[in-house]
Order: C-alpha cells, then structure tokens, then sequence
C-alpha cells in the first residue's frame, strides 16, 4: 500500500512543478499560445497549484501516509473537496 502512495506523492509533485515552472515546456508553450508573458502566466498559474497542492497533502499525503484511512478514500474524499472549492469559489 505504500508504494502505491508514493508513486502518488511523486507523480502529484512533478505534475505541480511542472505546471507552475517558468521553465516547462508546456507552460511556456502555453504561455506563447495565448500571447501572455511567461512570468505572468505563471503568476496566474500559481494559485490554482497551491491549493491543489494543499488538497493534495491535507487529504491524500499526510493522512494515508499515517494509515488514517484507505487510499480510495482520500481520493474521493479530493475529488469531493476539489469539487467544492470550483463550485464555490
């Protein structure tokens, strides 16, 4: 069960830098798309990571990592959470 959490917490964390990096290729193909300047569109970027990010750690990381509950449930439990916080905010 673990491994499955760490792979989770590895590919979670490449996929965060590498959307809020002003060195990734995606963010300065995407940057170049829209005609935005790169540090301003990781700037607009950023929020959106950090709390996934937060979501990521206070519901999947720390909690499976201490055995508080199963895995599939820290994912619902995210994809529950994330699903408010875009309903509401």
């Amino acid at each position: 069960l673990i491994f499955y959490a760490t792979v989770a917490g590895v590919l979670s964390g490449s996929v965060a830098g590498d959307h809020m990096s002003p060195i990734s290729d995606t963010t300065v193909l995407s940057a170049l798309a829209t005609e935005c300047g790169l540090m301003n569109h990781v700037g607009t970027q950023a929020p959106y990571v950090v709390v996934v990010v937060i979501f990521a750690i206070l519901v999947g990381t720390l909690p499976i990592g201490y055995d508080a509950w199963p895995n599939i449930i820290g994912i619902l439990l995210g994809f529950v959470l994330l699903g408010l916080f875009v309903f509401f905010f």
